[in-house]
Order: structure tokens, then C-alpha cells, then sequence
């Protein structure tokens, strides 16, 4: 009771001091935006008020934070305050953990009313942009459970990765067609064995290419397992003087083609192959060639409900695409195939993907079954293709949930991460000087923005000791290519390691990732920043509490 007492003491404080006229600055910093962003393109300016926004609601609650917190403490001792404070019935930890918490109080108030501000802004700025704006999103993100891969796939460390090949060839050759001995209509026939990589799969298409004549005939037909095939030949091939080749490829990346009883056949007779051979990709003993893709990679999704997904269920793909043999080519058409784990229900089509860049997915809700995982196969279709994929580059997203609740859950991954800079302030100014505390604030805002880059520039030490010891070992002198003794980088590394560990990076808790890609904020994007944030501001209240319980105020 007491500890609220102080709490609520603290935020009326704050509010005499008049704190709260930041959210002003806020307001006004944010509708000024619009004089900036005129000539932009109404989708850009969208995401660009997003942004501006989003960036402008921590540096307002950072600022609160430090300031706020970590001046107020040092305020009460140099004003005497502190001392009619131990002097009641109250004790310094209750007293000094009910400002920390009368803190927490207001950056949440200041968090939530720049919400509150920023979706009303954005919201105004669509319904007068009208249909030129984009929708206001927010899509529940599902990840696949697992990833792996059918055929021959190759693994390197957490990639995935699948390769074309040329395709393998049945060549048959026919002596000229006698169509007076044959009879009208002469046809091409046979009965094909299809399977592929992908267990269950029995049907496939197959190119078809006839060499002779002076126009070669070429078509492209569907097959499946059993069933015989005939395509009636024209008037050019029929009455070609010379030999014909037939050449009989799969044209689906992942099939495995056979075929038996192949032949001409006319009305009266057929005429079966002077020569039949086969060329590339193929199991020769069984007389089957294959497809031009080595294997495929899957995404396996479980627990799917139809109901949570609309009739067209979308998702974003994005793979590395590169050539065999082509150093330069960054794009490719692939392969789709959605379907259960008992090959029930099955959605095939082809797009196009660029390499490092998102691209669509869909298929139809009747896929989802109850109860049945369901697998995404991605499988070349070019001989002259390489994909690389990770568990991370494929989502599905569920129906579209609250734009205003998934900004709340935005505003709850910056809370975790302000929390922390208060938190530090605060415990700080348990010792230290108000200006000392406010540093320490800033330095952790400053270390969570500049946390990748300094992992990378660790990553690069890493490497050129590597090169010094390297060097050391042969009886080279130990110098690193940046010409620093290695003893320095050294000591860098391990004080930037200790650094990195004990202050997390922004990226966690960046709720413009969301924004800018309409994804929604998902439980486990929280529960990845709670448990980022936890641990550390538990460490720090500790000494904080600790400090203040062992300090003599006299």
C-alpha cells in the first residue's frame, strides 16, 4: 500500500512538472510531418509517417525516461526530502521502489497516449487519402515447423539448398513416314511411368520434339502414370523424306519419366524406332530419364485451421537465386506445390522469384485439412538454377487482425525496450549524480541502436586475429591488416563481447519491422523481448535496492 502511495506520488509529480507537455511536442512534430512528405507517393507517405512516428515515440519516451528518472532520486537527497522520508514509517527501498515504479507509470502513459496520437493521425491521413492510401494491416504471421527437402538437397549449416540440371533425353529415330502403309491419322504413342522425388506424386508433363523436318514439331503434353499418350502428328511431319528424331523430355523439374510402346501408328499399322537412346540426366538400367531439378525444398506447416485463414491463404517467399553456370542471373521461375502430408489435396502453380526479394504466395483454403500438416514444395525449373532456403524464408498470414490492437503490441515491444533505459537511470541515480544517471540512460539507448554494428565490427576483430595468429604460427610477425598490436584488439573484443551480452539490441524490440511489412505483432515477439528485457532490469533493481538499503542518508 505504501509502495502504490509513493507510486502515485511520483506520477502527480511528474505531472506538476509538467512532463506530459512532451506529448504536445509530439503531436505538433508529428502533424508537421505532412509539410515534408507532400510530394511523396501516397504509399510511401504512408510508411513514411509509420516510421517518423515510430522513431519519434521512443525518443520522446527515452528522453522521459532518463530525464525523468534520472534526476528525481538525486533531486529528493539534495533537497532534504529524503530524510524526512527515512524519518516516517516508511522504508528507503519502499520509498526508492515506488518512484521506480511511479516511473514505470508514466513512460506507459506516455507511450499509450502517443499511440493513441499516431493511429489517430494515421487513420485521418487514410480516410482523406481515400483508396490512393493503403489498407491499415496487420497480419498474424505462421511459421513453417520445419524445413527440409526431397531428392538431392544439400545442407550448409542452416541454408538449404537445391540445383538444376539438364534434363535427360529418350531420342527415338523413325525411318520416313509411309503414310499410305500406316493410314490417316498418324499418331505418336506410348504409355509412360511417372514418379518423382516427392513420393506420391504420379503425374508430371512431357516435351515433346520431333527433328527432321524443316520445321521441327514441338509441344509440351500432360501424362500420368499408366495412362497411354497420343498426339496426332501434322501434314509437315507426316510427308518428311528424311529420318525422324523423336525426343521425349520431362518437363516437370521433379519428374521421372518412362516409356514403353512407343511408336507411329496409323490407321492400319504402327512402325516402332530404328534406334532408341538416351541422353543426360538418367537411370539408363530402368530406361528413365529425368526432370531438370535435383530435388526440391519443403516448408512443413502444422496445426493449421481453415478458420483462421481467409478463402485465398497468402505468404512471402524469398529465397537466394543463383546460376550454375551463370555468375549474373538473379532471378528464376520455380515450382509451386502446396499440399497435405497425404498427398489428399494437392495446388500447384509458377512464379517468379528474385533473389533476395520477397515474392507471393497463394493457394486455396480447401488445402487445409483438419488435423493434417501441410507441405510447400519449391522445386526448379531451369536447368541452370540454384535456391538456397532457410526455415525463416517462407510465412503464411491469417486473417488480418486490429490495426489499433496490433499497435498496442507494438507499443508494448518499445515499453520493454524504454524500460531498460529507465531502469538504468534510475538504479543509477541510487550512487550517482543526476547528470551520470542520464548518461547511463543514453548509453544503453546508444548501445541498443548500435548493436549490430558493433557485433559486426567484433566479428572483423575475430577475423584479423584469426589472420595475427595465423601469421604468429609460420614465424611471421603478429600483425593485423589493420596495423594495431594484438593485445588492443583483444581487449576491444572482450570489453565490446561483455557490452553486446549485457545490453540487448534494438532489433528486438524495432516494432517498425511490423509496420513496414504489415506484419502483426505475434506472442512470441513479445515473449522474445520480455525475456530479453527481464533478466537485465532484475539484475539492475537488485544493485539498485541493494545500494540504497546499505546507503547512509543520515
Amino acid at each position: 500500500m505504501r509502495l502504490w502511495a509513493v507510486a502515485s506520488l511520483t506520477v502527480k509529480e511528474a505531472v506538476r512538472r509538467k512532463a506530459f507537455l512532451a506529448l504536445v511536442l509530439f503531436a505538433v512534430a508529428l502533424v508537421s510531418s505532412m509539410t515534408f512528405f507532400s510530394s511523396v507517393d501516397p504509399v510511401s507517405k504512408l510508411r513514411l509517417i509509420e516510421i517518423w512516428s515510430h522513431r519519434a515515440t521512443i525518443f520522446f519516451a527515452a528522453i522521459a525516461a532518463v530525464f525523468l528518472g534520472a534526476s528525481s532520486f538525486p533531486a529528493d537527497c539534495d533537497q532534504k526530502r529524503i530524510y524526512v522520508v527515512v524519518s516516517k514509517p516508511i522504508s528507503k527501498v519502499t520509498f526508492f521502489l515506488g518512484k521506480y515504479v511511479g516511473f514505470m507509470i508514466v513512460v506507459a502513459i506516455f507511450l499509450l497516449v502517443m499511440g493513441a496520437i499516431t493511429v489517430a493521425y494515421v487513420r485521418i491521413v487514410k480516410l482523406l487519402g481515400g483508396p490512393m492510401i493503403p489498407e491499415l494491416r496487420a497480419r498474424p504471421r505462421v511459421r513453417p515447423a520445419s524445413i527440409g527437402g526431397e531428392g538431392g538437397v544439400e545442407s550448409v549449416k542452416e541454408e538449404l539448398r537445391v540445383y538444376g540440371m539438364p534434363p535427360g533425353t529418350r531420342i527415338l529415330s523413325f525411318a520416313p513416314i509411309d503414310v499410305s502403309a500406316l493410314g490417316e491419322p498418324v499418331l505418336l504413342h506410348g504409355v509412360p511411368s511417372v514418379r518423382s522425388f516427392v513420393p506420391g506424386w504420379t503425374t508430371g508433363s512431357l516435351a515433346v520434339e520431333i527433328r527432321g523436318p524443316d520445321t521441327p514439331f514441338a509441344r509440351t503434353i500432360p501424362i500420368r502414370h499408366g495412362e497411354p499418350f497420343q498426339i496426332e502428328l501434322p501434314l509437315h511431319v507426316t510427308t518428311c523424306p528424311r529420318l525422324l528424331e523423336v525426343r521425349l523430355s520431362p518437363s516437370t523439374g521433379d519428374s521421372v519419366v518412362g516409356l514403353r510402346d512407343v511408336a507411329l501408328a496409323g490407321s492400319r499399322r504402327s512402325q516402332g524406332p530404328e534406334d532408341d537412346r538416351i541422353e543426360g540426366n538418367a537411370y539408363p538400367e530402368a530406361r528413365e530419364v529425368r526432370g531438370c531439378a535435383a530435388g526440391s525444398l519443403r516448408w512443413r506447416f502444422e496445426g493449421l485451421r481453415a478458420a483462421d485463414f481467409p478463402e485465398t491463404v497468402s505468404g512471402r517467399l524469398i529465397l537466394k537465386v543463383g546460376g550454375i553456370r551463370n555468375p549474373y542471373r538473379y532471378s528464376a521461375r520455380v515450382r509451386v506445390v502446396v499440399e497435405t502430408d497425404d498427398r489428399s489435396a494437392r495446388h500447384e502453380a509458377e512464379i517468379e522469384v528474385q533473389s533476395n526479394e520477397w515474392t507471393p504466395v497463394d493457394f486455396p483454403r480447401r488445402i487445409l485439412e483438419p488435423g493434417r500438416p501441410v507441405d510447400l514444395h519449391v522445386i526448379p525449373t531451369d536447368p541452370d538454377i540454384r535456391l538456397v532456403g532457410r526455415l525463416d524464408t517462407l510465412v503464411l498470414f491469417s486473417s488480418d487482425e486490429s490495426f489499433e490492437w496490433n499497435y498496442v503490441k507494438g507499443l508494448g515491444l518499445i515499453y520493454c525496450w524504454i524500460l531498460l533505459v529507465l531502469t538504468v537511470a534510475v538504479m543509477a541515480s541510487s550512487i550517482l549524480s543526476a547528470p551520470v544517471s542520464m548518461l547511463a540512460g543514453i548509453v544503453v539507448l546508444l548501445v541498443g541502436t548500435m548493436h549490430e554494428f558493433v557485433g559486426e565490427g567484433v566479428r572483423d576483430i575475430d577475423v584479423s586475429l584469426a589472420r595475427a595468429e595465423e601469421a604468429h604460427k609460420h614465424g611471421k610477425p603478429a600483425k593485423t591488416p589493420e596495423g594495431l598490436p594484438p593485445w588492443l584488439l583483444e581487449s576491444s573484443r572482450w570489453g565490446s563481447k561483455v557490452v553486446l551480452f549485457a545490453f540487448p539490441g534494438s532489433k528486438t524490440f524495432d516494432f517498425s519491422r511490423f509496420l513496414l511489412n504489415d506484419f502483426a505483432v505475434g506472442a512470441d515477439d513479445l515473449r522474445r523481448a520480455l525475456l530479453a528485457v527481464l533478466p537485465r532490469v532484475a539484475i539492475v533493481v537488485l544493485v539498485g535496492l541493494l545500494v540504497v538499503f546499505f546507503r547512509d542518508f543520515g
